[in-house]
Protein backbone atom coordinates (compact mmCIF):
# COMPACT_ATOMS: atom_id res chain seq x y z
CA UNK A 1 0.00 0.00 0.00
CA UNK A 2 1.50 3.31 -1.03
CA UNK A 3 -0.51 6.59 0.48
CA UNK A 4 0.43 9.19 -1.55
CA UNK A 5 -0.76 12.70 -0.18
CA UNK A 6 -1.24 15.47 -2.96
CA UNK A 7 -0.77 19.47 -2.16
CA UNK A 8 -0.47 18.15 1.48
CA UNK A 9 -3.67 17.39 2.78
CA UNK A 10 -3.92 18.21 6.42
CA UNK A 11 -4.93 15.27 8.77
CA UNK A 12 -5.57 16.97 12.49
CA UNK A 13 -5.79 14.62 15.10
CA UNK A 14 -7.50 17.23 17.26
CA UNK A 15 -5.43 15.67 20.22
CA UNK A 16 -6.78 12.58 20.47
CA UNK A 17 -5.03 9.81 22.38
CA UNK A 18 -4.46 7.09 18.99
CA UNK A 19 -2.53 7.51 16.74
CA UNK A 20 -3.04 9.06 13.25
CA UNK A 21 -1.76 6.14 11.37
CA UNK A 22 -1.00 2.92 12.83
CA UNK A 23 0.94 0.28 10.51
CA UNK A 24 1.70 -3.20 11.29
CA UNK A 25 2.67 -4.24 7.01
CA UNK A 26 5.21 -4.68 4.68
CA UNK A 27 6.06 -2.61 1.73
CA UNK A 28 4.31 -0.07 2.10
CA UNK A 29 4.95 3.91 2.21
CA UNK A 30 3.45 7.00 3.65
CA UNK A 31 4.43 10.56 1.56
CA UNK A 32 3.02 13.79 1.40
CA UNK A 33 0.65 14.84 4.10
CA UNK A 34 0.16 17.34 6.69
CA UNK A 35 -0.24 15.81 10.78
CA UNK A 36 -0.79 18.19 13.10
CA UNK A 37 -1.93 18.33 17.17
CA UNK A 38 -1.07 14.79 18.18
CA UNK A 39 -2.39 14.09 21.38
CA UNK A 40 -0.68 13.04 24.73
CA UNK A 41 -0.80 10.31 26.44
CA UNK A 42 1.24 8.44 29.63
CA UNK A 43 -0.23 5.05 29.00
CA UNK A 44 0.22 4.05 25.31
CA UNK A 45 1.88 5.15 22.64
CA UNK A 46 0.52 8.11 20.60
CA UNK A 47 2.22 9.52 17.46
CA UNK A 48 1.60 10.76 14.00
CA UNK A 49 2.66 7.75 12.23
CA UNK A 50 2.88 4.19 14.54
CA UNK A 51 4.58 1.74 12.38
CA UNK A 52 5.01 -1.70 14.51
CA UNK A 53 6.59 -5.60 13.10
CA UNK A 54 7.22 -3.57 9.23
CA UNK A 55 9.49 -4.43 6.85
CA UNK A 56 10.40 -2.33 3.55
CA UNK A 57 9.15 0.46 4.47
CA UNK A 58 9.40 4.66 2.91
CA UNK A 59 8.00 7.51 4.81
CA UNK A 60 9.25 10.80 3.49
CA UNK A 61 8.20 14.31 2.42
CA UNK A 62 5.63 15.26 5.13
CA UNK A 63 4.52 18.09 7.54
CA UNK A 64 4.03 17.27 11.39
CA UNK A 65 3.32 20.07 13.66
CA UNK A 66 2.37 20.16 17.34
CA UNK A 67 3.25 16.42 18.07
CA UNK A 68 3.74 14.95 21.35
CA UNK A 69 5.88 11.76 18.98
CA UNK A 70 6.16 12.30 15.30
CA UNK A 71 7.12 8.95 14.68
CA UNK A 72 7.54 5.92 16.81
CA UNK A 73 9.00 2.82 15.32
CA UNK A 74 9.31 -0.67 16.84
CA UNK A 75 10.46 -4.17 16.15
CA UNK A 76 10.50 -2.68 12.69
CA UNK A 77 13.81 -3.46 9.80
CA UNK A 78 14.64 -2.28 6.36
CA UNK A 79 12.75 1.29 7.25
CA UNK A 80 13.90 4.79 5.86
CA UNK A 81 12.33 7.71 7.58
CA UNK A 82 13.40 11.19 5.01
CA UNK A 83 12.65 14.25 4.11
CA UNK A 84 10.36 14.99 6.87
CA UNK A 85 9.59 17.92 8.72
CA UNK A 86 8.88 17.51 12.65
CA UNK A 87 7.67 20.46 14.91
CA UNK A 88 6.25 20.16 18.70
CA UNK A 89 5.63 22.63 21.25
CA UNK A 90 7.72 21.64 24.39
CA UNK A 91 7.68 22.85 27.31
CA UNK A 92 8.75 20.32 29.95
CA UNK A 93 10.79 17.17 29.56
CA UNK A 94 8.30 15.04 31.17
CA UNK A 95 5.31 16.68 28.61
CA UNK A 96 7.08 15.95 25.52
CA UNK A 97 7.82 13.20 23.42
CA UNK A 98 10.61 13.18 20.55
CA UNK A 99 10.59 13.12 16.55
CA UNK A 100 11.45 10.08 15.72
CA UNK A 101 11.60 7.24 18.20
CA UNK A 102 12.89 3.40 17.05
CA UNK A 103 12.42 0.89 19.35
CA UNK A 104 13.65 -2.63 18.86
CA UNK A 105 14.83 -2.13 14.90
CA UNK A 106 17.24 -2.95 12.69
CA UNK A 107 19.19 -1.44 9.49
CA UNK A 108 17.06 1.44 9.53
CA UNK A 109 17.93 5.00 7.27
CA UNK A 110 17.12 8.36 8.97
CA UNK A 111 17.78 11.15 7.00
CA UNK A 112 17.16 14.59 5.69
CA UNK A 113 14.87 15.03 8.57
CA UNK A 114 14.15 18.26 10.40
CA UNK A 115 12.94 18.18 13.88
CA UNK A 116 12.13 21.44 16.13
CA UNK A 117 10.54 21.42 19.29
CA UNK A 118 10.95 17.98 21.10
CA UNK A 119 12.10 16.15 24.03
CA UNK A 120 14.99 14.30 22.05
CA UNK A 121 14.97 14.62 18.08
CA UNK A 122 15.77 10.78 17.06
CA UNK A 123 16.09 8.68 20.16
CA UNK A 124 16.97 4.94 19.63
CA UNK A 125 16.87 2.29 21.85
CA UNK A 126 17.90 -1.35 21.01
CA UNK A 127 18.62 -0.19 17.23
CA UNK A 128 20.96 -2.00 15.37
CA UNK A 129 22.77 -1.65 11.77
CA UNK A 130 21.49 1.69 10.91
CA UNK A 131 22.21 5.16 9.75
CA UNK A 132 21.31 8.07 10.53
CA UNK A 133 22.26 10.93 8.14
CA UNK A 134 21.85 14.66 7.14
CA UNK A 135 19.64 15.63 9.98
CA UNK A 136 18.50 18.75 11.44
CA UNK A 137 17.73 19.32 14.81
CA UNK A 138 17.35 22.41 16.61
CA UNK A 139 15.66 23.47 19.56
CA UNK A 140 14.80 20.40 21.35
CA UNK A 141 14.41 19.91 25.06
CA UNK A 142 17.03 17.22 25.40
CA UNK A 143 19.55 15.60 22.78
CA UNK A 144 19.70 16.22 19.08
CA UNK A 145 20.40 12.19 19.04
CA UNK A 146 20.50 9.48 21.57
CA UNK A 147 21.88 6.55 21.63
CA UNK A 148 20.39 3.67 24.15
CA UNK A 149 21.61 0.13 24.31
CA UNK A 150 22.22 0.20 20.18
CA UNK A 151 25.15 -0.89 18.55
CA UNK A 152 26.47 -1.15 15.20
CA UNK A 153 25.22 2.38 13.73
CA UNK A 154 26.40 5.02 12.21
CA UNK A 155 25.42 8.92 11.99
CA UNK A 156 27.13 11.70 9.50
CA UNK A 157 27.15 14.93 8.58
CA UNK A 158 23.80 15.57 11.33
CA UNK A 159 23.78 19.22 12.19
CA UNK A 160 22.79 20.01 16.17
CA UNK A 161 21.61 23.53 16.94
CA UNK A 162 20.72 24.89 20.21
CA UNK A 163 19.78 21.34 21.98
CA UNK A 164 19.79 20.78 25.28
CA UNK A 165 22.69 18.87 24.28
CA UNK A 166 24.15 17.15 20.87
CA UNK A 167 24.39 13.69 21.16
CA UNK A 168 24.12 11.12 23.88
CA UNK A 169 25.90 7.62 23.38
CA UNK A 170 24.63 5.59 26.42
CA UNK A 171 25.43 1.55 26.83
CA UNK A 172 26.30 1.45 23.04
CA UNK A 173 28.78 -0.38 21.18
CA UNK A 174 30.68 0.64 17.90
CA UNK A 175 29.00 3.91 16.67
CA UNK A 176 30.78 5.22 14.00
CA UNK A 177 30.55 9.01 14.37
CA UNK A 178 31.33 11.65 11.40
Amino acid sequence: IHLIGENYPTIDAEFKTDSVFAVKANNFSISGFKFKNIGMSYIKEVAAVFVSQSKNFIIKDNILENVFYGFIIQSSKFGLVQNNKVTGNSGKEATSGNGVHLWKCKKMRIEQNKIFGMRDAIYLEFVNESSISNNISADNIRYGLHFMFSNHNVYNNNEFRNNGAGVAVLFSKFIKMH
